[in-house]
């Protein structure tokens, strides 16, 4: 099967104030909340067909702002506002010998089958035991590639 590339895009949070701002104006670093916290935001156009695809990549370095409590998040990809993937991540306690201060966490997803036209997606986190323990540090990437598949 043959892939055509027929949209990209990357979202990178703006950077004219110190480390960035996410969506919704809130500076980095931010706290992890237990609501969700919208880390970054893309559309894209979706070719036409039945035989489509958009594949998403996330990466984003985190702070884990205590020494001895563990942070688990929840990691959420959502296309038009319904969620499509979900995924968990816990960030090493500070004073944990294999912490290095800030954590890389990246993800990746594929979306199938879509209907044509332009879509949003959007990932988010939150936080499921200690809320405020940690922090997203920057830099945050986010992005998308559609494609169209042929024989």
């Amino acid at each position: 099967m043959q892939a055509t590339l027929y949209d990209y895009v990357a979202s990178v949070p703006s950077t004219f104030t110190g480390f960035g701002v996410l969506p919704g104006g809130i500076p980095i670093p931010a706290n992890i909340p237990t609501g969700p916290l919208v880390l970054a935001d893309l559309g894209i156009s979706v070719g036409p067909g039945s035989s489509n695809r958009v594949e998403l990549n996330f990466n984003a370095q985190f702070n884990q702002l205590s020494a001895v409590v563990k942070t688990a998040f929840f990691f959420q990809f959502l296309r038009d506002g319904l969620v499509i993937w979900s995924g968990f991540h816990q960030l090493m306690a500070a004073d944990s010998p294999l912490a290095s201060g800030l954590q890389l966490v990246s993800f990746s997803t594929v979306d199938f089958n879509l209907v044509p036209g332009f879509h949003t997606y959007t990932v988010q986190v939150y936080s499921s035991i200690n809320p405020n323990t940690s922090a997203v540090a920057g830099p945050v990437v986010f992005s998308g590639a559609s494609y169209t598949l042929s024989n």
